[in-house]
């Protein structure tokens, strides 16, 4: 491979890429996705209780899933969005369009 190639068109780089955004793609749906049913069955278990202390402490409930869970979905999610960008990387922009009509 030359100098002038772009790493996109090799094989072993675009295998790479998909990689991560697979990888990437389930780490996000599965993390995001327990985090999500988490609150959903905090909310509902916080409001289904009589009293003021399971709804006081409901911000807590909601913050740790989010810490656990969502960390890792926001991670996924950058590991798939670097695959993506290994496999179609960003064009050069064209000619200006003032050039193109003189």
């Amino acid at each position: 491979m030359t100098r002038t190639e772009d790493n996109s068109s090799s094989p072993t780089t675009r295998f790479w890429g998909w990689l991560l955004v697979v990888a990437g793609g389930m780490m996000a749906l599965l993390c995001g996705g327990c985090t999500l049913m988490l609150w959903g069955a905090s909310i509902v278990a916080a409001l289904s209780q009589r009293g003021a202390s399971s709804v006081a402490i409901l911000p807590l409930i909601l913050l740790v899933p989010a810490i656990v869970g969502g960390l890792p979905a926001a991670a996924g999610g950058a590991l798939a969005w670097a695959g993506w960008r290994i496999v179609h990387p960003r064009r050069p922009p064209r000619a200006p369009i003032d050039e193109t009509f003189s």
